[in-house]
């Protein structure tokens, strides 16, 4: 038996849209389209198509612009992104795997427009109004009513080319700071009209409305979900509680929405903190200390999922820090009914997969290093997974020529070069000078373990394909002038650490 029943069982969202397990791709930028914001040959598509080989059951693609707004983003405000859309989908049907996409506008939590223009929100916010600081943000201009309407119709008719491109569902975005989110947030929504804030009609209004919008234009048969902020965090608790997004769920189904996807967000000093978890390090704000016992157990979202799922008569999509365990736990309490995965997949594209073929040991684990999140590296990157977004160049090829292959040096960097070259074929041993492999990883995981970071998942990923490897490993050898030539390898890879450097103090 594999253990993972539950989270190996396929699910129906909707009669053309059947999950056949409860894994799949969190919405997440990935920075890997093309600088024009097409898909057409991009590295984005080797991506997720890697992902859908490894075994989800859905990618959901994050950031899909309804109107142009900077970065390099997935484009559908124009016809012109329809052929990569369809180049996109093929390659990820064909591994059985559903799409989803979800159309996107970052709104108020946006710095300075590429016209130089405040970004736009429900409310005109003063600086001191904002929920978020500067420098993260700028104070952004309130909607007219002519102008909602004019962005509920972009958003529609992106939603009509998500279809024509072949995608199998569109998911409205209101969740985290973004545009939609301003409406349905007492944070930053301070309208006292019809799109106010007063009451759950009026705050969802504007979401309602889309989703009708885009059913009558898809069609009944075309998959509309909804992701929302199931709480949001804030010094003042002013923001988003589980009770009100349980009310604005309840009226998106009411509206059309045929699944409910759980995020969460928060605003204080470093907003980036709260939105991806990694307000525990070095310490939490006070304002989140509360929070910390359910970081620790079910997951940051997993107690409002279940209230909203007791709200609404559709399925339920919780994330946040899942692994297969916590996800089956979750599953069978009946918190959700599916569990979507993002660093997770960053991390190792293979993990339903290797789940599903009980490779458990196999899976390389995120370890929340947040190189991911760092605004400066776009596009994505994984400090654990080097070939992220460029699948195409990076792939493990076999070779031509198999060769005799030394590493030297048994620490993280010789332990991965010498999976990766019997991977492809050669013939590899690796050398430690030490009793133990492993370097300096376990010095690294006393200050970088036990909390937001675990670099130990490095040291058990690797130590577990070493021993599945053809590697052969020598311990307590030193490599020298005499040994290499009495080896004779086709090629020597020096994989050794640098010297400590102790300063003079």
């Amino acid at each position: 038996m594999k253990g993972f029943e539950k989270l190996l069982s396929p699910i129906e969202i909707a009669p053309n849209f059947v999950l056949k397990n409860r894994m799949i791709k969190a919405p997440q930028s990935s920075w890997r389209w093309n600088e024009d914001c097409t898909a057409d040959g991009s590295d984005a598509i080797a991506m997720y198509e890697n992902m859908a080989e490894g075994g989800v059951a859905a990618i959901d693609v994050a950031a899909i612009l309804w109107e142009p707004a900077g970065g390099i983003y997935l484009g559908a405000y124009d016809d012109r992104f329809i052929p990569g859309m369809i180049e996109l989908n093929e390659a990820v049907h064909k591994h059985g795997c559903l799409t989803i996409g979800q159309l996107h506008h970052i709104g108020p939590s946006a710095g300075p427009t590429p016209d130089g223009l405040p970004p736009i929100s429900s409310s005109t916010l003063s600086e001191d109004e904002m929920p978020v600081p500067k420098p993260w943000c700028q104070a952004p201009r309130g909607l007219t009513v002519e102008e909602i309407h004019e962005k509920q119709r972009l958003q529609i008719e992106a939603a009509v080319r998500l279809q024509k491109g072949g995608f199998d569902a569109v998911e409205v975005h209101v969740a985290h700071g973004y545009f939609l989110d301003s409406f349905v947030s007492p944070l930053w929504n301070k309208r006292d009209d019809e799109y106010g804030c007063q009451n759950v009609e009026n705050r969802t209004r504007i979401v309602r409305e889309i989703i009708e919008g885009i059913r009558e234009a898809c069609g009944p048969d075309f998959v509309i979900g909804c992701r929302l902020n199931g709480r949001e965090f804030h010094p003042t608790k002013q923001g988003i509680t589980a009770e009100q997004a349980a009310e604005n769920a309840r009226a998106f189904v009411e509206a059309g929405a045929q699944y409910i996807s759980i995020a969460g967000y928060g605003y204080g000093p470093t907003p980036f903190r709260y939105c991806p978890d990694y307000f525990p390090y070095p310490e939490p704000d006070p304002f989140m200390e509360p929070f910390m016992d359910e970081y620790r157990g079910k997951g940051l979202w997993t107690a409002v999922a279940r209230q909203i799922k007791d709200a609404v008569d559709v399925p339920v999509i919780t994330a946040g820090r899942m692994d297969e365990n916590l996800a089956e736990r979750v599953l069978e309490a009946g918190d959700a009914d599916v569990i979507a995965l993002g660093r997770t997949l960053w991390a190792d594209p293979w993990f339903a997969r290797k789940v599903d073929e009980g490779r458990i040991d196999e899976i390389m684990r995120c370890t929340r290093c947040a190189s991911c999140e760092d605004p400066v590296t776009q596009p994505r990157i994984c400090r654990v997974n080097p070939t992220l977004g460029q699948e195409r160049q990076l792939a493990a090829k076999p070779v031509a020529k198999k060769k005799r292959v030394m590493v030297v040096g048994g620490g993280p960097a010789g332990m991965e070069c010498a999976c990766t070259l019997s991977e492809r074929g050669h013939e590899v041993t690796l050398y430690e000078k030490t009793g133990a492999l492993g370097g300096r990883i376990k010095l690294a995981a006393m200050i970088k373990s036990g909390g937001c970071e675990e670099v130990m998942h490095i040291f058990n990923h690797l130590t577990a394909m070493i021993e599945k490897s053809d590697v052969e490993v020598r311990l307590k050898t030193e490599v020298d002038e005499q040994l290499i030539r009495q080896e004779a390898p086709d090629a020597v890879v020096v994989a050794a650490s640098s010297p400590y450097r102790i300063p003079d103090i």
